[in-house]
């Protein structure tokens, strides 16, 4: 069976201008006997409201996710991480090689787009970025690695959705840092 190269025309948002680029990286450390996981150096148990990413609705972005999850920079193994964001579906333009020790990236690959995805895997010293546009909702959201154990020891982030006037999340949307 032949595998088609495409799955329906890619979105016209491709094409947009990029409101934003993103860079989101992803580790691992050992603390007192016990694996955390972290976005950007931030455990999600800690996050302020400085940490919440702010997009506007309408708007189309790049995002690129790095696993730095790796022997090579410290952490205890390799872990793959199958990054997921709420809400928005996205379209992986691009993996390639990523080196968190220097910073440089190798074997880049160019995508054509397939379909869209709410969830990829990054590998192990590797990058992914895609392309997502934000819609149709206005609110607070979430990404985060779908291996639950990961997500459960704080690799996940926070995401309000805003419209023209900055408007988006509820008052009553805390983050685990706020008393409930």
């Amino acid at each position: 069976m032949n595998v088609p190269e495409q799955i329906g025309d890619p979105p016209a948002w491709l094409k947009d201008d990029i409101a934003q680029r993103r860079v989101l990286t992803l580790n691992q450390a050992v603390v007192d006997g016990s694996s955390e996981f972290y976005i950007d150096g931030k455990l999600f148990d800690n996050l302020t409201f400085d940490d919440v990413i702010q997009v506007k609705l309408g708007s189309t972005e790049d995002w690129v996710i790095r696993n730095a999850t790796s022997v090579s920079s410290g952490a205890p193994h390799n872990e793959q991480h199958p990054f997921h964001i709420h809400v928005n579906d996205f379209v992986v333009i691009e993996t390639g090689d990523w080196d968190p020790i220097t910073n440089e990236t190798s074997n880049r690959i160019r995508l054509n787009p397939r379909s869209y995805a709410d969830t990829v895997n990054v590998p192990w010293n590797s990058y992914v970025r895609f392309r997502t546009n934000f819609a149709d909702f206005v609110g607070r959201s979430v990404f985060h690695c779908h291996l639950l154990f990961h997500e459960d020891h704080g690799m996940m982030g926070v995401f309000d959705i805003v419209d023209s006037r900055g408007r988006g999340a509820g008052a009553n949307q805390r983050l685990p840092t706020h008393s409930h």
